[in-house]
């Protein structure tokens, strides 16, 4: 809908995710015109409809990725919420997301990932719902910012995950040895 701030989730809607803390972070800011899109399938699905209901959530079940992909780059903010115990590091969801273009929130606890989140400067990691609601704040209120997030998102797509260049640089790694 016209006028809507779009948060953007892809993937599996499983125990690995921490949604109920979007959920819960959502409902703090409290702005009717902020929707959270969740595109994906799993065990928690029908467990995350329930603990939403109420809020500006909308489920889409798995998508085809041309599909997802472009939902994705209709949002204003995509999120990242694996758990803390989670031994993900980085996974294709990173690069989706950066590909996209928009601020990442994220919560996950892989340094790896939370160090290019940070020197890209194309979000912010959040550590409890309080950065989360903290994260979408500044978000949605610092337009400038924002765009400058997204486009540091691509730079980070363009130099990290697209296989034209980084498969380059393993080729080089593996003949130098």
């Amino acid at each position: 809908m016209p006028g809507e701030i779009w948060i953007g989730y892809a993937g599996t809607l499983g125990t690995s995710y921490d949604l109920p803390l979007v959920f819960e972070a959502i409902k703090e800011v409290n702005d009717p015109n902020l929707r959270f899109i969740v595109m994906g399938d799993g065990p928690l699905k029908h467990q995350f409809e329930d603990i939403s209901k109420g809020l500006n959530v909308t489920f889409t079940d798995r998508l085809p990725y041309e599909q997802m992909c472009g939902v994705l780059v209709s949002c204003d903010i995509v999120m990242n919420p694996i758990i803390g115990k989670s031994v993900a590091s980085i996974i294709n969801k990173h690069a989706d997301y950066a590909a996209c273009g928009k601020p990442v929130l994220n919560t996950q606890k892989s340094e790896e990932y939370r160090t290019l989140v940070k020197n890209y400067e194309m979000g912010f990691n959040c550590d409890n719902k309080e950065s989360v609601v903290l994260g979408i704040e500044y978000i949605i209120s610092n337009v400038v910012a924002s765009n400058q997030m997204g486009l540091n998102a691509r730079r980070c797509a363009k130099e990290r995950f697209d296989r034209r260049f980084t498969y380059k640089e393993l080729i080089h790694i593996i003949y130098r040895r």
